[in-house]
């Protein structure tokens, strides 16, 4: 960075996303301090060599503009690949999109969406989005390697009442304009960011929420200095907390949930809509669709299984090295 400024060259610095999860997060754990902006920290000693390698160059697809898909294109760029990146929608970001709309992620969203801009307009990528994928047009456009980066959906679980119309998916939550009532119910499971973000989002316009998790505590996934700041903008909401618990059925006006230890069920009248952030499954299909278009074709990312961006970036950035 301080040679990046000497030379003036401040458009290829990166901005700290604020997200503490591969450096403090890493050390908290005893693990190596890295970083989920720039995946070869902490790795230099082996990664660094690995990209002054001489190599042919290749024509590479990367299909979705999430941080693995991004981090695919920009290192294959960078190893000097023929690389096009495509998306089906006409921003990039893949769930940074959904992030930059939520009340404590929207900066660490919109820092990465601009480091990465920035990255994109210095580069040589053929940039396509609004686009969808199909194998034949692929298959005509004769890739040496397809990165398949397709993230991943909500996971919708096969429980009594699923397909009840007062249902809302934390996905879809913060582009909603449904009226959801007084009363929001916002089941979690992975006890991370989306249900305590759906949370503070619904209190802040002055809903009466109940967070329900089947952690054993709220925000168990996340970093304890950011779920010290979760907890006590939840408390300061008024948010009802209430770990231990899942989902188990929705019968009329009954909300039946399930406590994880003792399996006594309880019913739930208060509610006029629930909230939905019970984990994601990934999008293989198109990877599925893809195989035989090309003598390499990897995923990536939430395509091989949904995680955090920290795996997605770096598993971008290995995904073309080992080309």
């Amino acid at each position: 960075m301080p040679n990046k400024a000497r030379n003036g060259d401040l458009q290829a610095i990166d901005a700290c996303i604020g997200c503490l999860q591969a450096c403090i997060g890493h050390y908290h754990k005893g693990l190596p301090i890295g970083c989920v902006q720039n995946p070869t920290t902490g790795k230099e000693a082996w990664i660094l060599p690995e990209l002054k390698k001489t190599r042919n160059k290749q024509n590479v697809l990367v299909i979705g503009a999430g941080p693995g898909g991004l981090q695919a294109a920009i290192t294959a760029d960078y190893l000097g690949h023929s690389v096009t990146l495509i998306d089906q929608s006409k921003s990039i970001g893949g769930l940074l999109r959904t992030m930059r709309k939520a009340p404590m992620r929207h900066e660490l969203a919109e820092s990465m969406l601009d480091n990465y801009s920035r990255k994109l307009m210095r580069s040589n990528i053929n940039v396509q989005l609004g686009k969808t994928a199909t194998a034949q047009e692929i298959s005509e456009s004769n890739p040496d390697a397809i990165i398949c980066a397709t993230g991943s959906r909500p996971y919708t679980p096969a429980i009594e009442g699923i397909d009840d119309p007062r249902i809302i998916m934390s996905d879809d939550l913060f582009s909603s304009t449904k009226n959801v009532g007084e009363n929001i119910l916002v089941f979690d499971f992975g006890g991370d960011w989306p249900g305590m973000e759906a949370a503070i989002y619904l209190a802040e316009k002055g809903h009466g929420v109940t967070l329900i998790s089947s952690r054993l505590h709220i925000g168990e996934t996340v970093h304890q200095y950011l779920r010290n700041e979760y907890l006590k903008k939840l408390y300061n909401l008024n948010v009802t907390l209430l770990p231990h618990y899942d989902i188990g059925a929705i019968k009329e006006n009954q909300v039946i949930i399930r406590n994880l230890f003792t399996q006594q069920k309880q019913e739930l009248t208060n509610w006029d809509s629930i909230v939905l952030s019970l984990g994601r499954i990934p999008n293989t299909e198109l990877f599925e669709e893809m195989k035989g278009h090309a003598p390499i074709v990897k995923q990536i990312g939430d395509c091989l299984g949904p995680r955090t961006i920290e795996e997605a970036t770096h598993e971008g950035m290995m995904s073309v090295i080992s080309l």
